[in-house]
């Protein structure tokens, strides 16, 4: 039984790694494609300097993990109003 029991627990561990990373790697990719899309309106203005663009990508970072944690803060909840309703 306790084998079991670790067995199932080791298995937990790296189903929530490998979640992790996915989460981490479409926060990156967010935060890329915000940056990008920022950058490209303020080209528009003219050329930006490093410091500008490193502040943007900052920013950019910032956001995505805000709106990543927003949405799964709102999964959580209407998953557990649903396990409410039952």
């Amino acid at each position: 039984m306790w084998n079991h029991t670790l067995s199932l627990r080791v298995r937990l561990t790296t189903i929530i790694n490998i979640i992790k990373k996915v989460m981490k790697k479409s926060e990156k990719e967010l935060a890329s494609n915000i940056a990008s899309a920022v950058q490209i309106k303020l080209n528009l203005t003219g050329e930006q300097s490093e410091k500008v663009e490193k502040a943007i990508k900052k920013s950019a970072k910032k956001l995505a993990k805000k709106l990543l944690k927003i949405a799964s803060d709102e999964d959580n909840n209407k998953d557990k109003e649903e396990s409410d309703n039952i």
